[in-house]
């Protein structure tokens, strides 16, 4: 049986798009207008009603398709950890990559952090300056801590 977070990765962060979101806040032309992830999540909430994190997962998804603005305004209120660590994700990638490690502050340890590497030394600031810098394997590893994130937030209990 599939993890729960497949039909969300593919229905909603992956279908259609042309690659991976960048490191900026460039939108791809490839990338679902904002309508269209809406009705996505629209379709996977509806029949997971009251779940704990829709609106985290809706800024994930939003985060994913390239609409920063929208994404920031669904987690900027909210006081959890896994809010605070999809809003350090808009930051750094507006870029204000002050705010997003302040942002990394407030999340703290992380569930997602130790499943990001096998040594378990995550260190988010030091990812923040990696992107800063545009390393080599950055698309790659905030690819995998989207998908990451959207497993981890989709497990989380119903309301």
């Amino acid at each position: 049986m599939p993890p729960p977070a497949v039909p969300f990765i593919a229905t909603v962060l992956t279908p259609d798009t042309a690659g991976r979101p960048g490191l900026g806040p460039e939108r791809r032309g490839a990338a679902c207008d904002a309508d269209d992830v809406g009705a996505r999540c629209d379709r996977f909430f509806a029949t997971r009603l009251g779940h704990l994190r829709e609106p985290h997962l809706r800024a994930l998804a939003l985060l994913w398709h390239d609409h920063l603005d929208a994404a920031h305004t669904l987690v900027q209120d909210l006081a959890d950890a896994d809010a605070a660590y999809v809003h350090a994700v808009m930051h750094r990638r507006e870029p204000d990559y002050d705010n997003a490690k302040y942002w990394n502050h407030r999340v703290g340890p992380h569930p997602v952090h130790a499943r990001l590497v096998a040594d378990a030394s995550w260190d988010p600031d030091a990812f923040v300056d990696r992107c800063e810098r545009a390393e080599s394997g950055c698309l790659e590893i905030q690819e995998r801590e989207f998908r990451l994130l959207a497993e981890h937030l989709v497990g989380m209990p119903r309301g």
